[in-house]
């Protein structure tokens, strides 16, 4: 008896390949060729988690007031220890019970912030394929730093950076999102006096859209 369960889905087939599952697929098939792999595919640490971490980790699991369900937005310590975090990273005021809320990963509270937040009739505009450009400043803390694009005609346009962990209106890193094409285009990154001389190409080819 033939089984009558649907296995064609519209929206399935449209759906572009997941960059880390054809990451996971080129690892296999590189190391079923003998090839030596460094897997950078998921961000998974190289180290061992620190010990006082598995410590901790265990201790709580041996605990029974943890063998249940936890609060919906995330346990209150939780959501403190995150917004005091980010205070100390980016200098940024949260209040815990009002702006933080702990979710299983960052998709899944994105797409679930658009669903709670969008509405009958509201238009979405969702950005296209971005380049994320991060420049590093070796010399020193600095207030401002440029990216300077050149169009091929000699002409560059300057788009300002912003800066990641500031601290006393100084960093050290800068980073912008610029529109992805097919084609190249040269860079340059300028920093207060000084220009950072290496120059690079790159070229980004747009993802299909879904």
């Amino acid at each position: 008896m033939s089984s009558s369960f649907r296995h064609d889905f519209a929206k399935l087939n449209r759906l572009p390949p997941y960059v880390l599952a054809e990451i996971t697929n080129l690892r296999h098939a590189a190391r079923r060729a003998g090839e030596d792999i460094i897997d950078l595919g998921m961000g998974n640490p190289d180290l061992p988690t620190p010990p006082h971490v598995v410590e901790k980790i265990s201790e709580a699991a041996r605990n029974p007031r943890n063998h249940r369900y936890s609060a919906s937005r995330g346990v209150p310590n939780l959501r403190s220890a995150a917004c005091e975090w980010y205070k100390r990273r980016h200098d940024v005021d949260l209040d815990p019970e009002t702006e933080a809320i702990a979710v299983i990963g960052a998709k899944e509270g994105l797409s679930h912030f658009v669903l709670v937040t969008v509405g009958a009739g509201d238009v979405v505009l969702a950005p296209g394929d971005t380049l994320r450009v991060e420049a590093f400043v070796d010399s020193g803390p600095t207030r401002s730093c440029e990216l300077l694009r050149g169009d091929g005609a000699g002409v560059e346009i300057v788009l300002p950076m912003s800066p990641i962990e500031m601290k006393g209106g100084l960093a050290s890193r800068f980073a912008l999102e610029v529109p992805a094409g097919k084609a190249s285009f040269d860079y340059r990154v300028h920093t207060g006096d000084d220009v950072l001389t290496r120059s690079f190409r790159v070229t980004v080819t747009p993802r299909p859209d879904v």
